[in-house]
């Protein structure tokens, strides 16, 4: 399937892109292998076992709580911070 010009319009105003006649042809390239790794994960049997079946511990460490960096050295790293909290540019209009 290839992805025609008014899919990829839409596709770029949602994700809120400006995009040039050469970006619109690129980005339906890309739109294109996305879609091929699902059609990929749709072609997979997966009727053994039951939902629950699964291992879902994270790989490489054990899953238990810890420290994390705090919000004074996230702020302090942050792009834009104001009276403790981050700034971010308003996105609905």
């Amino acid at each position: 399937m290839s992805w025609d010009p008014s899919s990829v319009e839409r596709f770029a105003t949602l994700a809120r892109l400006d995009l040039t006649p050469e970006e619109r042809r690129a980005f339906a390239i890309d739109l294109e292998a996305f879609a091929d790794h699902f059609r990929a994960l749709d072609a997979l049997e997966l009727t053994d076992g039951a939902p629950g079946d699964v291992d879902a511990r994270p790989a490489g460490r054990d899953d238990a709580p810890r420290d994390g960096n705090g919000s004074n050295e996230a702020l302090r790293t942050a792009a834009d911070a104001a009276r403790g909290h981050f700034r971010v540019p308003k996105v609905i209009e």
